[in-house]
C-alpha cells in the first residue's frame, strides 16, 4: 500500500469531540476546513450522542490515555505527522485523556517543527465553568505553552488569567489589557479573543458597543492589539467555538497566511461565522451545512479590523 503524503494539500490535525448528532465539536470545525481545502486529520477525545446541553443528557463515552497512546503510535510508525501544517485542538475531555495527549502533541511538533498550534481553551461561557477546575490548570500548565494561537472566550481568558469568576468580567481596558498580558505571558504569542465583554471599557464613545460583538487579536511579539466589531445576533448558540477554529485555519491556510498573520483571517472568520449565524433559528442546531457554499469567497466583504490602543 502507498505511503499517504496528503502533498497536494493542507494537512490539520484537529483534536476534539465527537457527536452524532449536531454541530459541535469535530462536526463543527471540520466540514468548513475541509470547505477551505484543508486535509483535516479528526482525533476525537469522545463519542457522544449529542452535546451536553441537551435536557436529556448525552450518552456515549469519553475516550482513555490507552485509545491516545495507540493513536499515537499508529500516527508515528506510519509518519503522518510529516507535513502537517497545523494542531488544532477544543474540547480535550477528561483531565487523564488530555494529560496523554500532551505526548501526541509534542511528536506531531517534533515530525513537523513548522506546525502551527491552535488551541480552543474550551472550559466555560458565561461566568460558567464548564470542566473541572484540573482542566484549567492542565490548559494553564501543559496545553497553552505550546499553542502558537489560542482562541478564548471572555470566560476563559479570566480563568487563563488565573481569575476568578465570582469577580465577574473585566472592569475597564485596563484590566482586560491586565488579563491578556498574564495569559501571554505563560508562552502564547497570538490570542484571539472571540468576544469582549462591553464592560471591558464603559466610558462614553467606547469602542465595546453592546450592539456589536467585538472580537480582539492581541499580538504579544508586536505589541499590537486589533479589534474586529459585527453586529450582535441576539440569540445563543452552540458549537461557536468549534466552528470558528475551523474558519480561522481555513482562512489562515487559504489566505496563505504567515504564521504571525492573524488579524484578516480572524475578520474574514468572523464574517463567515455571520453568515452560519444568520441562517441559523435561534435555538437550533448550527445550519452548517445550508451554510458552505457561502463561505470562503474571496470577494466577501468582512469588517474591517481597526487598531486598538487603550490609554
Amino acid at each position: 500500500m502507498a505511503e499517504y503524503t496528503g502533498e497536494e494539500v493542507v494537512r490539520a490535525l484537529v483534536v476534539s469531540s465527537s457527536v452524532v448528532v449536531g454541530r459541535v465539536g469535530l462536526r463543527a470545525s471540520v466540514p468548513p476546513l475541509e470547505t477551505a481545502g484543508v486535509d483535516a486529520m479528526p482525533l476525537a477525545t469522545c463519542q457522544l450522542s449529542n452535546h451536553l446541553g441537551y435536557p436529556g443528557g448525552a450518552g456515549g463515552q469519553f475516550f482513555t490515555p490507552e485509545m491516545v497512546a495507540g493513536v499515537r503510535k499508529g500516527l508515528a510508525d506510519n509518519r503522518l505527522f510529516a507535513r502537517l501544517r497545523y494542531v488544532i485542538t477544543g474540547f480535550l475531555g477528561k483531565v487523564d485523556f488530555a494529560s496523554a495527549l500532551m505526548d501526541l502533541l509534542d511528536d506531531a511538533s517534533a515530525a513537523a517543527p513548522d506546525a502551527i498550534v491552535v488551541v480552543d481553551p474550551v472550559l466555560g461561557d458565561g461566568m460558567r465553568l464548564y470542566l473541572p477546575s484540573e482542566m484549567v490548570d492542565l490548559l494553564i500548565r501543559t496545553v497553552v505553552p505550546r499553542a502558537s494561537v489560542i482562541t478564548p472566550n471572555t470566560t476563559e481568558l479570566l480563568l487563563l488569567a488565573g481569575r476568578s469568576l465570582d469577580d465577574g468580567a473585566f472592569t475597564n481596558a485596563a484590566d482586560l489589557v491586565a488579563a491578556l498580558d498574564t495569559v501571554h505571558g505563560l508562552g502564547v504569542r497570538t490570542i484571539v479573543l472571540t468576544s469582549v465583554d462591553p464592560a471591558a471599557d464603559g466610558a462614553p464613545g467606547s469602542v465595546f458597543d453592546p450592539a456589536r460583538v467585538s472580537a480582539l487579536v492581541s499580538d504579544a511579539a508586536t505589541g499590537i492589539r486589533t479589534l474586529i466589531h459585527v453586529p450582535r445576533i441576539d440569540a445563543n448558540f452552540v458549537g461557536t467555538g468549534d466552528l470558528f477554529s475551523g474558519l480561522l485555519v481555513g482562512w489562515h491556510a487559504k489566505l496563505g497566511a504567515a504564521s504571525t498573520e492573524w488579524v484578516e483571517p480572524a475578520a474574514r472568520a468572523i464574517a463567515d461565522m455571520q453568515r452560519v449565524l444568520t441562517a441559523t433559528p435561534p435555538g437550533s442546531e448550527l445550519r452548517l451545512t445550508a451554510s458552505l457554499d457561502a463561505l470562503f469567497a474571496a470577494d466577501a466583504p468582512f469588517p474591517e479590523p481597526q487598531r486598538w490602543s487603550p490609554s
